[in-house]
């Protein structure tokens, strides 16, 4: 794809490194041959303030004013060929009055009139035909009965988990409900969408029930609260009426539940995007969470649902369901294929298959299928690759036309690319007063941001285009998402992941490859990005652009025309799922028999998919010894099976067993050999295990040049701290001189070795973060991202969360209870003359007193660690980092200016002195809009630039000035609260 961006040469008086997409590469020479020079002498002409760095006098370089294109024109064939529009007709779905059971208010519903009205102050008046049948399904609202079901993206799946889950709550005030997503931006969107759901809405009034187990009184409100790694809330299973939870943190829910005995407590369980079972790096979770309800039996409701489930029946036989399926879209698709300039209809997959096939047939007697339009040749060099200038034409048409369009593609650098060519076609088009203001706002959003943000979105929203990958922040994504969902963005451009992240709908869909990276996309996943076309009340119907090269179109036409693979079980060896399930269970105490983990296994997926049941009870038997052989497990006294502390210090942390194992032999050398007058240690221990990072140091990543300087510039006690834990410096060097990427991990040494150099080289990332370093220098030390380093951040938190529970378990006593005390839930299914698998194996401790002193104190270090993690600061900004938004340098801002207190944060005029502070560090902020508005005068002769900065300016201030309110009305309320904490104390 001939696409070449090329950003500023300098940011700020420094220098940055240019991009390069696909090897055009933009050298400052090829830039001064661009260059348009004027016969006039500029000889003793001074340069505008806005023109220089006020800090460092150096000039400042904006991009090159590139020349305006036009995206290519789309032109109608003969009108035999064009492809007929049918229009969407409301009319096609019964009324209420035609079928009364699609209002909410009917009485088999039975449903409060608050949630009535609150659903239809989101814009849910009437439900449609299919979500009516699925709800009356017998038993569904009534009798609790566990649901599978299966609709298109876009057909309204959430609504009917939505009402069977409050219904549920609402009606059973004992009980707890969870809900389980995929992703933290999921959990994070519905989180905020339930709140908005039970606003107003109060609990039937009930007295405790044997659930309840003497929980403290309960607010009639209904309380729903989010959980997923990274979170800094410290809300817990009991604060709550609904847990929205990422898979990882809901498995860790239940696990505490049944060790707590509170399990009894949770009424109903929904789970969406149910084909994540299969999922290679979570979905054992998943299953494992899902067969420890089956196995309880205490009448747990069970609701899952998927828009690509190839076989709900199996799913619903193991979950004990009924299940539906649901074909219905409320608006109608119309797919095309693109290539060479040519558009072609492809209503199904059988006819993509036959048009693919045509275009790259020999036979000069297969003709292919008439097109539908032809996208005309372009001029310019930006667009001369016929893929580059259909995904431009194509959303540069939907955007004029006022609707919105998703552009998908295969990578970051592309996704910036192709945002900012259809930018430049668009910025002639010109925008209403109103949507001006909210791009400018948009901007000043960004702007505002303390990590930066992505400069090239200084081009691409203007005028209506933004961009959407990992690279970027989770606040820059935030901004962008919510701009383009409330029509202020016309298109957005995204990488794949984004079809299964989060819920942004568009008219037009279009998809600029079908690889992610090198690798084709999944049936699944191509699904989901095109089931993102049409927008209900907003687009009469959606269409699907799917641009192909040559050499794709045979692999796309298999794609589309392969069924979705049937969701298998992921408790196989291969993918280590069962020993971390059958250690779960043990460690819960839910299980201590060998008949109780043969009933576990006999109600897993596994045993449901599996070609023969033999096969999964050697499985079973294979993963106890193992379990024994590593001392996670052990054998009583009284013939069970019970946890050792580091079975349950894995379990507690959330790890697998093998993670586990590799996490305490670092803490055991800690222990061991702490290198006391450094904090490298402590780093590295809170530093997560590298496939826990998305890659921030995969092996091919670590840059061993930088590698050595960090390690270069460390002093004694860091670089001792290091040896200690593995590093050899000679190694690093010997790897940055002969420019080899990778260390071999061949052998099971050589990949710890590997895994341990990864996790330095992220634990020196994780030191800048606590050290207060801005995230955008460190996306330029390491040359990462910076959503890249703000995942590290967020990693960490969860990760450190864990190492103190890890350290914790690992220092509390083990005791053992004789069969007939403990706390089994499988007691009915125990045989007297159960067989042991490791029975007479002598239990042997596995860790002395003085370890468990060591974990005892280790864990109280981690965690004092752990809040400056949390505040991104040093030790002695640790009070004020508690205040909202205050956090790292602005910690530090505030400190040096004189509030060095809760309290005098607190008495001060948010206006008068934190304002002034807080646009100290926004000058680089105002020179970028200083050249922005610069820029936009000379290209359009605007005579109110001036006014216009003004504008922006003031824009900014007040976006300030609020979070400023903030910070002095949370510091008002942390210091009070010490003071009363105080006063309870001299009490």
């Amino acid at each position: 794809m001939a696409v070449s961006w090329q950003p500023s040469v300098l940011t700020n008086g420094r220098t940055g490194p240019a991009k390069q997409v696909n090897n055009n590469f933009v050298t400052s020479v090829d830039l001064t041959r661009r260059q348009k020079f004027h016969p006039v002498s500029i000889a003793g002409t001074k340069r505008a303030f806005a023109e220089t760095d006020a800090e460092g006098g150096a000039a400042q370089f904006s991009r090159q004013n590139d020349t305006e294109i036009r995206a290519s024109k789309i032109v109608e064939c003969s009108d035999e060929h064009v492809e007929e529009v049918q229009p969407y007709r409301p009319g096609s779905t019964p009324s209420v009055t035609q079928h009364p059971l699609l209002s909410l208010r009917h009485p088999s519903y039975d449903l409060p009139k608050q949630l009535v009205e609150n659903f239809a102050g989101l814009g849910v008046h009437v439900i449609y035909p299919w979500q009516s049948s699925c709800l009356m399904r017998s038993g569904v609202l009534s009798q609790a009965k566990n649901l599978v079901y299966t609709a298109p993206t876009g057909g309204g799946k959430s609504l009917v988990a939505d009402v069977v889950l409050l219904k549920k709550v609402l009606q059973n005030p004992a009980k707890k409900a969870l809900l389980v997503l995929p992703y933290v931006a999921l959990v994070q969107e519905k989180t905020k969408w339930l709140r908005r759901l039970v606003e107003g809405l109060r609990r039937e009034e009930c007295s405790e029930g044997p659930g309840m187990n003497a929980q403290k009184s309960r607010s009639p409100e209904i309380t729903v609260v989010s959980f997923y790694g990274g979170s800094k809330s410290k809300a817990t299973w009991s604060d709550c009426d609904v847990a929205v939870c990422t898979i990882e943190k809901a498995n860790m829910l239940v696990n505490s539940a049944i060790e707590e005995g509170t399990i009894g407590d949770l009424g109903i369980v929904v789970c969406d995007e149910l084909h994540m079972l299969d999922d290679e790096h979570r979905g054992y979770i998943f299953e494992l969470m899902l067969t420890k309800l089956m196995c309880l039996q205490l009448g747990i409701q069970v609701v899952g649902m998927s828009a690509t489930l190839a076989n709900p029946e199996v799913l619903a036989d193991w979950l004990r369901a009924k299940f539906f399926v649901a074909k219905y879209r409320p608006i109608p698709i119309h797919e095309h294929l693109v290539y060479e300039n040519t558009i072609y209809p492809s209503a199904n997959s059988k006819e993509f298959l036959k048009t693919a096939s045509q275009l790259t047939s020999s036979d000069p007697t297969q003709r292919p299928s008439q097109p539908t339009r032809i996208i005309e040749k372009s001029l310019y060099q930006e667009l001369s690759n016929p893929l580059t200038n259909a995904v431009v034409a194509l959303a540069a048409e939907t955007a004029e036309q006022g609707y919105g369009a998703l552009v998908f593609c295969n990578s970051r650098a592309s996704s910036q690319a192709i945002a900012c060519l259809i930018a430049k076609t668009l910025h002639h088009i010109p925008a209403s007063a109103e949507v001006t203001e909210r791009r400018i706002d948009v901007l000043a959003s960004l702007q505002a941001l303390p990590g930066g943000f992505e400069p090239c979105l200084s081009d691409t929203v203007p005028s209506g285009v933004g961009f959407h990958h990992a690279g970027l922040t989770i606040e820059e994504r935030d901004i962008i998402a919510e701009a383009y969902d409330n029509g202020t963005l016309k298109v957005i451009v995204a990488t794949c992941s984004l079809a299964a992240g989060i819920n942004l709908p568009a008219r037009r869909v279009i998809l600029n490859s079908a690889r992610m990276g090198r690798d084709m996309v999944g049936p699944a996943m191509l699904r989901q990005m095109r089931g993102r076309a049409g927008r209900k009340g907003k687009d009469e119907i959606g269409e699907t652009f799917l641009c192909c090269q040559k050499i794709e179109l045979e692999p796309v036409a298999e794609l589309l025309e392969a069924e979705l693979p049937a969701v298998m079980s992921c408790l196989t060896p291969e993918k280590r799922g069962i020993k971390r399930a059958i250690l779960e269970t043990i460690s819960t105490r839910m299980i201590s028999t060998y008949e109780g983990l043969q009933e576990y296994a006999q109600n897993s997926l596994l045993w449901h998919t599996a070609p023969n049941h033999k096969m999964v009870l050697d499985m079973l038997d294979a993963a106890i010894v193992s379990l024994l052989k590593d001392k996670l497990i052990e054998v009583t006294e009284y013939d069970t099976y019970a946890p050792t502390a580091l079975g349950n210090a894995i379990v507690a942390s959330g790890l697998t067993p093998e993670d586990g194992l590799f996490v305490h032999a670092d803490l055991r050398q800690a222990l061991s050999s702490f290198v006391m007058d450094s904090e490298m240690h402590l780093f590295y221990l809170f530093t997560p295990i590298p496939h826990q990072t998305q890659s921030f140091a995969t092996t091919s990543e670590v840059a061993w040049p930088t590698f050595r300087s960090l390690l270069e510039q460390l002093d004694d006690p860091s670089l001792r701290a290091l040896r200690l834990i593995g590093i050899n410096p000679a190694l690093v060097n010997q790897l940055a001189n002969s420019g080899l990427d990778n260390l071999p991990e061949r052998t099971e040494d050589e990949l710890r070795t590997a895994r341990i150099y990864r996790r330095v080289y992220s634990t020196f990332a994780l030191r800048d973060i606590c050290n207060e370093t801005p995230i955008n220098t460190i996306s330029l030390k390491y040359n990462l991202p910076r959503g890249t380093i703000q995942n590290l951040a967020q990693t960490c938190h969860g990760f450190a969360a864990g190492m103190i529970k890890f350290c914790q378990r690992m220092a509390t006593p083990i005791s053992h209870c004789a069969p007939d005390q403990s706390r089994n839930h499988d007691e009915s299914t125990i045989g007297p003359d159960a067989q042991l698998i490791g029975a007479g194996t002598p239990a042997r401790p596995t860790i002395t007193n003085s370890e468990a002193s060591g974990f005892s104190m280790l864990a109280a270090v981690l965690e004092h660690m752990q809040s400056r993690l949390y505040a991104g600061a040093r030790a002695d900004l640790l009070e004020m980092a508690q205040v909202t938004f205050v956090k790292g340098r602005m910690a530090r801002l505030l400190y040096e200016n004189g509030f060095k207190s809760v309290r005098a944060l607190s008495e001060a005029d948010a206006k008068k002195d934190i304002l002034p502070i807080m646009m100290g560090i926004s000058g680089w902020k105002l020179k970028q809009i200083q050249r922005d508005v610069n820029r936009s005068a000379a290209e359009e002769g605007d005579a109110e630039a001036g006014d216009l900065y003004e504008m922006r300016k003031r824009k900014l201030e007040e976006k300030l000035l609020r979070k400023a309110e903030i910070m002095v009305r949370s510091a008002a309320v942390i210091y009070e609260r010490e003071v009363l904490r105080t006063a309870d104390f001299e009490e």
